[in-house]
């Protein structure tokens, strides 16, 4: 409960959030096909993910006596996954194909943490926090840049009458993760300020593999498809990898939905579509293990309803297709094109 001085007013924590933007060129590619099989190259940006957050006026305490304030915190991640990958098919009969594939993965991670007194030290109940270096105390990153090979698979059956079975695994990406801490000058923590530490700290961290299952149905005449898809991603393998007991993260079953409609009497070719899936709740967060603070700052997060929209144009050699993601957390829109040769 907030004692009513300076800053402490707001019962429990009060929360705003923070928008950013990426662009970029996420995939491309090339497939060389033959009689029963095929092979491609590619490049894919996996992941591409900066995010920032801080905290200022972090009571504890009761009413009455001994409210206690936390240091303010400034905190900043990066994740940055780009794959190259070699991949291959082969038509066993005419009813199912069979797949697999090398993934080359460069992987850079960061996520550092700053400690800061607020700007006023007579008034720790009112003083807000500008985060200038002059009042950083003490900091800590970690960090990784690293290469790992992974595997893919995947089949397609085909069952007749229009349907058709798949499956896909992909494995995720390893990245070496190592530490520093640096020394701030307000406080004598016993070192000159400045200083640089090196953690010992050289964990191995594995990132999420990715697998699922999937039907689709397509009319005779070519018109419409229909398709369901359930897709598992094991989040929780990052943290067990790191040895983190007192954060929890949990897998997510996705479940997707989704049709096209294709305008089959129109030059060029025109196809129309609309999905839905569900995005489960996989937000890192403290567990029964971790202190008080921790707690407040580490919550669970919400599951999410995304909606999609897209529409395609399909000429005798060229294709051309947009579509956008909407959610209230993050919205996608992509373009992409199909050359063939």
């Amino acid at each position: 409960e907030p004692s009513g001085i300076g800053l402490d007013t707001s019962s429990g924590l009060r929360t705003e959030r923070s928008e950013s933007d990426a662009l970029g060129l996420a995939f491309l590619s090339y497939v060389h096909t033959a009689d029963g099989w095929s092979i491609a190259f590619y490049r894919h940006v996996l992941a591409n993910i900066e995010a920032s957050a801080s905290t200022e006026g972090l009571f504890a305490g009761g009413t009455d006596c001994c409210q206690f304030r936390y240091l303010d915190q400034s905190n900043r991640s990066v994740l940055e996954v780009i794959s190259y990958g070699f991949s291959t098919a082969y038509t066993l009969t005419e009813t199912l194909s069979l797949g697999f594939g090398l993934v080359y993965y460069d992987t850079t991670i960061e996520i550092q943490s700053d400690l800061y007194l607020w700007d006023d030290l007579d008034d720790p109940m009112g003083s807000e926090t500008s985060y200038h270096p002059e009042r950083f105390v003490f900091g800590q990153t970690l960090y990784g840049r690293d290469w790992s090979i992974g595997f893919s698979g995947g089949f397609l059956w085909r069952l007749g009458s229009g349907w058709r079975v798949g499956g896909r695994y992909r494995e995720g990406p390893e990245v070496e993760i190592s530490g520093r801490a640096m020394v701030g000058s307000i406080l004598d923590l016993g070192v000159p300020p400045g200083t640089v530490i090196d953690l010992p700290l050289r964990e191995t961290a594995e990132l999420p593999d990715n697998y699922g299952l999937g039907i689709a149905y397509r009319s005779l005449d070519s018109r419409l498809t229909l398709g369901f898809e359930w897709a598992r991603v094991t989040y929780s393998d990052s943290l067990e990898s790191l040895g983190v007991d007192d954060q929890s993260i949990d897998d997510a079953d996705e479940l997707r939905v989704g049709g096209e409609w294709v305008f089959v009497e129109t030059r060029p070719l025109l196809a129309i579509r609309v999905g839905a899936w569900h995005d489960p709740d996989h937000q890192t967060r403290a567990n029964e293990k971790a202190d008080e603070h921790t707690r407040a700052l580490l919550r669970a997060g919400e599951d999410e309803l995304h909606f999609t929209l897209g529409l395609g144009v399909a000429f005798e050699k060229f294709q051309i297709d947009g579509a956008f993601d909407y959610s209230d957390s993050v919205k996608t829109a992509s373009l992409s094109a199909i050359y063939s040769f």
